[in-house]
């Protein structure tokens, strides 16, 4: 009998560890400011807590792969007061896929508050909610708020092609992307040639007809060569697809 517990509590022991391996691989590398980096539009409700003041916003802005804002904007209501700001800051992002987004508002240049706020990514890091932590004005005084927030990452465009040859302007119509009815011209004077732009379509083997030299598997000007490179629209794939902000495809 002592045996044989001896030998059931040695099993139950060896799954516990084995468990325990695998618990940080289930979240290795799953979220982090790569793999959540790109645009993304934000949704603000709430409330200031002293005196029941309703706060309603939204907010766009793109966050790089170091998880750094740039072209922050966001215009917000705060008990019928309405204001265009700016926003700065960035966010930092664990394997869990929690993280804490840090922003600075300005109205006109100027500083107005800090706004801290707890987040976790879901729909894998397509969306993300978040709660207020703290509001700060510039003097140091703590607002007592209560707002949540939901972000969505806006999807890169795909690529449609119709039946048009190769070679010609209207064979590729990337959405979010300028297709350019005439070749962009390359330098001046009788040394000016001309190339195709970025999302343009190009002629199998002539990957010269493209500013960047490189033409897709679509048949499309790209300058992306690499899978899992960044992007944030297909067009820039030589793969012809960007899934999450990465080359991806077959």
């Amino acid at each position: 009998m002592e045996s044989k517990f001896t030998s059931t509590r040695m099993v139950t022991v060896a799954l516990a560890v084995l468990m325990a391996s695998f618990a940080p691989a289930a979240y290795a590398d799953k979220c982090s400011t790569e793999t959540v980096a790109g645009d993304w539009v934000l949704t603000l409700t709430g409330t200031i807590v002293p005196g029941g003041v309703a706060v309603g916003a939204i907010a766009r802005g793109t966050w790089d792969e170091s998880g750094n804002i740039t072209n922050g904007t966001e215009a917000r209501n705060v008990g019928g007061g309405y204001a265009d700001e700016t926003v700065t800051g960035n966010w930092t992002v664990s394997p869990d896929c929690t993280g804490t987004l840090n922003a600075n508002i300005y109205e006109s240049g100027v500083l107005v508050r800090v706004s801290v706020v707890s987040i976790t990514f879901d729909d894998d890091s397509a969306e993300f909610r978040g709660v207020q932590k703290s509001l700060t004005l510039p003097d140091g005084t703590n607002v007592p708020v209560v707002i949540t927030l939901e972000g969505h990452r806006q999807r890169a465009a795909s690529i449609t092609t119709s039946d048009n040859a190769p070679g010609t302007p209207q064979s590729v119509a990337p959405s979010g992307a300028a297709l350019l009815k005439e070749p962009s011209v390359i330098g001046f004077g009788s040394t000016a040639s001309a190339c195709y732009p970025l999302g343009h379509a190009c002629a199998p083997g002539s990957a010269n007809q493209c500013c960047s030299n490189m033409c897709g598997q679509n048949h499309y000007c790209c300058d992306k060569p690499l899978r899992s490179m960044y992007c944030t629209s297909s067009v820039q794939c030589c793969s012809g697809l960007c899934l999450n902000h990465r080359c991806s495809g077959s």
